[in-house]
């Protein structure tokens, strides 16, 4: 006696009900009207960060974004001493390596929107899309994998970040360009 295989011990007329059955569960739930309390996606804005510049060093940029300005902002500098800052309101401060600053934390218990991290060497964008609106980050600026940071700034803007744009000059950072949105 022949025992057919399990393939084949399902007849068509079995088969043809079940993937109408699946088939109408899947329509269902792509044509089934929301529910009202489905909350609707803030993330209508766009972040980009570019550098562009001379350099055969590796760029590292690393861009927290907020909701509102913050603080405080934890400062590390080179020599050991530590200083914490805050926001102001719709000002943009950039600082060089003339700062001797070692590394910088943003804001931990403020609401964050997005950071953007990036590593490579110059002329490369990235960007953060469809985040909900950030007026404020914070940016540091790394190259070629130095001890003190090249760059680093605060951002609050009177609506939204739009970009952040970087020239690079072998290790130094020789230009900073904030463009806010509103």
């Amino acid at each position: 006696m022949q025992v057919p295989s399990p393939a084949r011990a399902r007849s068509p007329r079995v088969l043809a009900p079940l993937l109408a059955l699946a088939l109408l569960v899947v329509l269902a739930g792509c044509l089934s009207v929301p529910s009202s309390d489905s909350t609707p996606s803030t993330g209508d804005q766009n972040v980009t960060v570019a550098v562009t510049g001379n350099s055969s060093a590796s760029v590292y940029v690393s861009v927290h974004l907020f909701r509102e300005p913050a603080g405080p902002i934890r400062v590390e500098y080179l020599n050991g001493s530590v200083e914490t800052r805050s926001f102001s309101e719709n000002v943009v401060v950039s600082y060089g390596p003339e700062s001797s600053v070692r590394a910088v934390s943003p804001p931990e218990q403020s609401d964050p929107v997005d950071r953007v991290v990036f590593e490579g060497e110059p002329e490369w964008s990235v960007e953060a899309r469809d985040i909900a609106p950030a007026r404020a980050a914070v940016y540091v600026v790394r190259i070629g994998g130095a001890d003190a940071v090249a760059a680093w700034g605060i951002v609050a803007c009177p609506a939204h970040v739009e970009r952040i744009d970087l020239a690079v000059n072998g290790t130094a950072v020789t230009q900073t360009g904030i463009a806010c949105t509103g």
